[in-house]
Order: C-alpha cells, then sequence, then structure tokens
C-alpha cells in the first residue's frame, strides 16, 4: 500500500512537470514606439523582449505603435497603430489563451503552416468570431464609428462568416471584403435567433481583389530595417568596446586604472592606505596615511587615483 502511494505521488509530481514545460504564454517577441499592454488589475506592463504575459490584458496602439504578440498554437497576431484589442483570459496552467477580441482598429493574424492541436484560439469583434486556418495571412481593419470591418487575405484560403449572417464567402489570396453594419444609437444592431445565436444588420459587400504584393514589399522592408538596425547595434557595441579597450589600454596600472608614478588613496577599517603605481605597472609601496592628514574626499571606500603628495 506504502509503495503504492509513493508510486502515484512519484506520478503525480512528473506529470506536473512535463505539464508545466508545455506552458506557452502569449509571449512580445516585437514592437515599435510605445504601445500600452495593461493587464486587467491596471498594471501597465514594462516592455521587453519576450516578455510573457501570464494574466488577461488589453493593448493601445497610438499613431506609430505596434506590437506583435505570439500564442500557444504558434499564432502571430501584430497590433497596428491606432488599434485597441482585449485577451480577456490566460489560461494559468497552459498559457493558452481562446479569445482575442479586436475592440477597434487594425490587426494583422498570421496563422504558422501547422497549428498546435492545443490551439483554441478565436478572433472575435462585434461583427464576427473566427477560427483562422493553418497557412493563413489576413489584415483585418475594425471602424466603429461606421460601423465597419475590412477583410483582406494575404496568403492562403478561408471561410468569412459574419456571426449568423446568411451569407458567407470563401476568401483567397488576393481577395478582400467589408461588412458594412449598421447602429441603435450607440449599439450595433442584431437580429436574436435561437440558442442565443444573433445576426448583424448590414450590408455584406461584394469580393474584390487587392494588391497583396504591397503587404509582401512591406514585410520585406520591415525585415530588412530590423537587420539594418540590429546591425546598427553591433557595430555600436563593437565600437564601444574598442572605445574601452583603447581607453583601458592607455594606462599602465589597472584596477584601478593610473599611470606611472601615479597614486591611490582607500578607506580601510578607518585607516587610509596609500598605494604608487610602479613601472612595471603594478600597484605597490602599500603605505599607511594618517586620515587627519587628508582631506576627506582623497581617502574613500572606493579607490581616488591622483598625484602623490610626497
Amino acid at each position: 500500500m506504502k509503495t503504492s502511494i509513493i508510486s502515484i505521488f512519484l506520478l503525480f509530481v512528473v506529470s506536473k512537470s512535463c505539464f508545466a514545460a508545455t506552458e506557452l504564454f502569449p509571449e512580445v517577441i516585437f514592437w515599435k514606439k510605445n504601445p500600452v499592454i495593461e493587464f486587467d488589475n491596471k498594471m501597465v506592463a514594462k516592455l521587453q523582449k519576450n516578455l510573457k504575459l501570464k494574466n488577461g490584458f488589453t493593448v493601445t496602439t497610438r499613431l506609430d505603435d505596434e506590437v506583435t504578440l505570439k500564442f500557444s498554437g504558434g499564432e502571430q497576431i501584430t497590433v497596428l497603430p491606432k488599434s485597441k484589442i482585449q485577451v480577456p483570459q490566460v489560461s494559468p496552467d497552459t498559457g493558452d489563451v481562446s479569445e482575442f477580441l479586436i475592440l477597434e482598429g487594425s490587426v494583422r493574424y498570421k496563422a504558422p503552416d501547422y497549428i498546435e492541436e492545443r490551439s483554441k484560439l478565436r478572433l472575435k469583434s462585434v461583427f464576427f468570431d473566427l477560427k483562422i486556418p493553418a497557412g493563413t495571412d489576413l489584415r483585418i481593419a475594425l471602424d466603429m464609428s461606421l460601423p465597419r470591418v475590412k477583410i483582406q487575405v494575404i496568403q492562403g484560403e478561408m471561410k468569412i462568416e459574419f456571426l449568423d449572417f446568411e451569407k458567407k464567402q470563401i476568401l483567397k489570396s488576393g481577395d478582400q471584403i467589408a461588412f458594412d453594419g449598421e447602429k441603435d444609437g450607440i449599439s450595433i444592431k442584431y437580429d436574436y435567433l435561437l440558442d442565443g445565436r444573433k445576426s448583424p444588420h448590414g450590408v455584406l459587400g461584394p469580393v474584390e481583389n487587392f494588391d497583396y504584393n504591397v503587404y509582401v514589399k512591406i514585410e520585406k522592408e520591415k525585415a530588412a530595417s530590423e537587420k539594418d538596425q540590429l546591425q546598427k547595434k553591433l557595430n555600436a557595441e563593437i565600437l564601444k568596446k574598442k572605445k574601452q579597450k583603447a581607453y583601458e589600454d592607455s594606462f599602465l596600472c589597472r584596477k584601478p586604472f593610473g599611470q606611472n608614478n601615479e597614486c591611490y588613496w582607500i578607506k580601510k577599517n578607518s585607516m587610509c592606505f596609500r598605494y604608487r603605481c610602479n613601472v612595471s605597472g603594478q600597484w605597490g609601496d602599500e603605505t599607511e596615511r594618517p586620515l587627519n592628514q587628508l582631506s576627506s574626499a582623497k581617502c574613500q571606500a572606493q579607490p581616488q587615483v591622483g598625484a602623490c603628495d610626497y
């Protein structure tokens, strides 16, 4: 019996460890300017690469702001300028997300060629509730002032449904479609059907073509810009290291830096000691110096280098 209990306990520990290892929380992989990520508790995230978002959050972007998030199924969603989105809940156990709500503005949604089976992520707004298939790259723009939504498929193929609106449409690469809704005051107008279903009032426009090569060009330019910025950063770091090495090499003695026949003073246990930089590049000639005969600025806890006082 005792052996069985131990075996069950070990199985639980191992299973829990394996499960924990599969945690894939939403992750910040890129941003531009100053997008704001705010958690449910009103705390604002400090942006950094590979930041994990472990609680529900909203993202707000202003002019020129942008942020790209990666989710557990491999999906990447870029929140474009002048937009607001919400992720109401993040699983505390696995990091999975089931809802990504577009509240206003535009997003770019890229689903990998293979989406992890664990992914339940759905893209939602007042007009749709979509599960994006693998290998799809699309852009969605929602203007709540009209209200209007436009969907452009940059790559892939998918069925577009506007909740339970009677018309549905298949879109392929280079296709776009718009849905113009209606408002009842400030609220979207719907027909409410059985089983809690609803159909938005409005008009579904025709399928039109757009030049999706524009997005391909933007993507290439963005990648080239990021590569250029990275190279500039690396060059700056190399130059900084070279300058630091040249600076250090200009001194005869190190730790602290000093020249031949210069001295440094340091305070140890209420006593002051002086050292001289000799011709071999070593700090030697340790001499205790009376504190009462030195200025307080000369003998500190950190070494002070200067001309010798003799």
